[in-house]
């Protein structure tokens, strides 16, 4: 059995300032993904920490967004499986 390296998607945002010339300005921003049920997954940008935590507690999994993750060949497959943009370009191989 292997493990993979996850790098969940991100998503080029500008900073949140009044001045306009920073309107051009993009930075890449993490997107999280929670289980919100056995083999059910959410993609979002924004997730609350008591989100976070509720998934956390219920024993489900949660990768925050702007991370790099180690994973099991099975959560690779759950991921990809899972419709929420996750493809097999998000992994690289563990050594």
């Amino acid at each position: 059995m292997a493990n993979w390296y996850f790098n969940p998607n991100t998503v080029e945002e500008a900073p949140l300032a009044w001045e306009v010339p920073l309107d051009r300005f993009r930075m890449k921003r993490g997107i999280s993904i929670g289980e919100i049920a056995p083999n059910v997954f959410q993609a979002a940008r924004f997730w609350s920490y008591t989100d976070e935590n509720a998934i956390r507690n219920a024993g489900l999994r949660f990768y925050k967004g702007g991370y790099i993750w180690i994973v099991s060949d099975q959560d690779r497959t759950d991921l990809i499986n899972g419709n929420v943009g996750v493809t097999a370009a998000n992994f690289t191989p563990y050594p």
